[in-house]
């Protein structure tokens, strides 16, 4: 799925058949920046150690309730989009993008972005005609 879809965020178990969660993990890091977090019946501190070791954003144990995992979310992405709130707004001809919303418009049309779509192109839009680097 994540060949296709940008995702705003991934909640990945560790103990999944085939693959497991960690192995997974470390695909999505070497191929994408999206924050990660981790959800597994392990709650030993070396298992919530290795995960964050290994890239991910946050880690909860099981059982959690629903709504922490939530509140978990909702902080993750925050954290996200705080680096751009102080940020004025980028106009590029018809291109505008509002750091603080993190949303973009295209001759006062709004643009469907994902955050990892706004990221991108905050990127490109921020520094016109350099060349940026894909980390791997």
């Amino acid at each position: 799925m994540l060949k296709t879809e940008t995702p705003d965020l991934v909640v990945l178990d560790i103990m999944m058949p085939e693959l497991d969660g960690l192995a997974t993990l470390r695909e999505i890091r070497n191929a994408r920046d999206i924050p990660v977090i981790m959800v597994t019946a392990r709650g030993r501190a070396q298992d919530r150690i290795l995960g964050l070791e290994l890239g991910a954003d946050d880690y909860l144990a099981k059982p959690f309730d629903p709504l922490e995992l939530n509140a978990r979310i909702r902080a993750v992405l925050r954290r996200l989009r705080q680096g751009f709130r102080t940020r004025a707004p980028i106009v590029l001809g018809p291109l505008t993008l509002d750091p603080a919303a993190m949303t973009a418009s295209i001759g006062g049309q709004d643009a469907c972005l994902t955050s990892a779509e706004f990221m991108v192109l905050d990127i490109l839009a921020g520094e016109p005609g350099a060349l940026h680097s894909v980390r791997r």
